[in-house]
């Protein structure tokens, strides 16, 4: 299932949290509101509070862009397995197959940034891609 956004409904929502936030609710409505899609979808799963806090503790231990954004994609398709493991989030059997496909192509990715920068731009320039505009 995937997210759905419209104004309305964020014209709703804030106004929702809003009034939770002035009766001391805030926290307990915004519970609720991830609650209520985490079991159903992986994408609310992985960003409730709890799941976000336990990763970004781990996340701040990885250091520059590159490495974090590597040990973000793996802990994240790890607390997928698990979460699915244990009954906590439903993921259709087809979908599973891509948790260890994307699993398999993080473990290609080079260790040093500059050697994953240098193949990425050998892999996509062309025409549309100039890499001095982005001082590469």
């Amino acid at each position: 299932m995937a997210p759905t956004v419209s104004m309305e409904q964020l014209i709703y929502d804030c106004r929702l949290m809003n009034e939770a936030a002035a009766r001391g609710f805030n926290l307990k409505l915004r519970d609720l509101l991830a609650d209520s899609d985490s079991r159903l979808d992986v994408q609310a799963y992985v960003l409730r509070p709890d799941v976000v806090l336990d990763i970004s503790k781990e996340l701040v231990k990885a250091e520059g862009h590159y490495a974090r954004s590597v040990a973000a994609a793996r802990l994240t398709i790890d607390r997928m397995k698990k979460a699915a493991a244990e009954g906590k989030v439903s993921i259709p059997e087809r979908e599973k197959d891509w948790l260890d496909t994307m699993e398999a192509q993080l473990d290609t990715l080079p260790q040093e940034e500059e050697k994953f920068i240098e193949e990425m731009v050998k892999e996509c320039e062309s025409e549309k891609f100039a890499p001095a505009k982005y001082d590469l």
